[in-house]
């Protein structure tokens, strides 16, 4: 098993010379073995090893029989040993998560711990081939994409998995040889789990009804797709650069030209602006995205992280949520630009064509006889009406937000541009039919400072 788990190392290149690896070490069969392999190659790298153990306090002695195993272990070997006790059912009930999930968040949070103390590089983890198969069906039952099918990673960012391509037989056969002792978890028994149940019932009836070979069969699918998906996320990652408008937002129209598999990859790069794992943006938010790239301007949607996206003319952005502008009023002169604070841009009026430098999202052009009147860039006041050739009168701003699907919330977020009473613009939606000039009269601009 040593030269097996040497070339998985090698062929990821999990580990450099010198490294720190801090070792998660429940004391089963997969991380006693790993502990134990890791030693045996620790001057082949010149490792320095520590060890991590989470006491969960679930099994009541069993665990305390399992945490005391692990210390006559580690002194065995000479491994700096690490030993945590937390109340895992308390924090899962806490955080609303399952005590799996609860367990799962705890124990990296305490390797992270560990690893800054000791100055170390890496994570190790015992994920093996069995489990790498366990995980590929659990998410296909679920429903997933390629990313899921492409089953437990070998390395991800500081984290290695060194017997991801060993088998559970050749594990237990290791153990056996090395005279290496293990503790058994009773809760691995259990068929109340789902990975359990995979484990226990629909693997070996797979094994033994369908495919002798099974787990390798599973493993290489999951590599075939881990490979085609990296590729497919190369090709993301450029068209990415070509939509990328900067200061958080893309060009829908760029993004249209994709496949819809590359826009996806897009969009989930589009989400690295502001999240730090991409764990909780599902196949939903995503979509999303997507219709809101397809769809009109003025829409918006409520993501995770406390994001919203929106859809400004050609332009999806993403950026945190924040309370609701309150209402404004700013009284627009010609030739001179107003910052409009509550929306964090300029708003102008003008006698003639003006290139606007900037991150222009709405212009216009109207008569000149408005220039006679004042004008204001303000919010929507119930009662708003605007004059339409198509309905040959007034139309009821309340009406036509509700028609183009705007949420009473984002309303107040689409400036008007009003003379008076009468508006003329519900900007980047409706213009006034009666003001309403193609060229020659005057020009409103609406733009926002590039933040790069």
């Amino acid at each position: 098993m040593r030269e097996k788990v040497l070339a998985t190392i090698k062929k990821y290149n999990m580990l450099q010379n010198g490294d720190g690896v801090v070792v998660g070490l429940s004391g089963g069969a997969d991380s006693v073995s790993l502990i134990a392999v890791l030693k045996e190659l620790q001057p082949e790298y010149s490792l320095r090893l520590y060890a991590v153990h989470l006491n969960h306090n679930i099994r009541g002695e069993e665990a305390d029989r399992d945490e005391e195993f692990v210390r006559r272990l580690c002194r065995k070997l000479d491994v700096e040993l690490f030993v945590f006790s937390r109340d895992v059912a308390a924090s899962a009930k806490e955080l609303s998560l399952t005590v799996e999930e609860a367990g799962r968040r705890i124990r990296y949070e305490l390797f992270d711990k560990v690893l800054k103390e000791t100055k170390s590089t890496r994570i190790a983890v015992a994920h093996n081939m069995n489990d790498n198969a366990e995980t590929l069906l659990m998410r296909l039952s679920r429903g997933t994409g390629m990313k899921g099918l492409g089953g437990i990673l070998p390395v991800r960012d500081n984290i290695i998995r060194p017997l991801i391509e060993t088998s559970r037989q050749d594990i237990e056969a290791y153990c056996a040889r090395k005279g290496l002792d293990y503790c058994t978890d009773s809760t691995n028994l259990s068929t109340d789990y789902t990975r359990n149940k995979i484990r226990l019932e629909l693997l070996p009836w797979l094994r033994d009804n369908l495919n002798p070979s099974i787990y390798d069969a599973l493993n290489k699918t999951a590599g075939f797709l881990r490979e085609e998906d990296s590729y497919l996320d190369s090709l993301g990652a450029e068209a990415y650069k070509v939509c990328s408008l900067g200061n958080k937002a893309l060009s829908c129209q760029a993004l249209s030209e994709y496949i819809p598999v590359i826009r996806r990859r897009v969009l989930r790069l589009f989400f690295r602006e502001y999240v730090p794992s991409l764990k909780d943006i599902s196949a939903d938010h995503i979509s999303a995205l997507m219709s809101l790239a397809e769809g009109k301007s003025g829409r918006s949607a409520d993501l995770p992280y406390g994001l919203r996206a929106r859809r400004e003319y050609d332009r999806l952005i993403l950026e945190k949520q924040v309370n609701n502008p309150t209402g404004f009023l700013y009284e627009l002169e010609l030739n001179k630009p107003v910052y409009i604070k509550e929306l964090e841009a300029f708003a102008a009026i003008c006698d003639k064509k003006t290139e606007i430098k900037e991150n222009l999202l709405y212009t216009n052009c109207f008569k000149r006889d408005i220039i006679n009147d004042k004008l204001y860039l303000r919010t929507y006041h119930g009662g708003d009406k605007i004059y339409l050739n198509g309905i040959n009168g007034n139309k009821k701003l309340k009406k036509l937000f509700g028609e183009q699907g705007i949420a009473p919330s984002e309303r107040c977020r689409i400036p008007l541009l009003a003379m008076d009473s009468e508006v003329l613009w519900v900007c980047g939606l409706k213009t006034n039919d009666r003001y309403k000039c193609e060229d020659g009269g005057v020009y409103f601009y609406f733009w926002r400072k590039d933040s790069k």
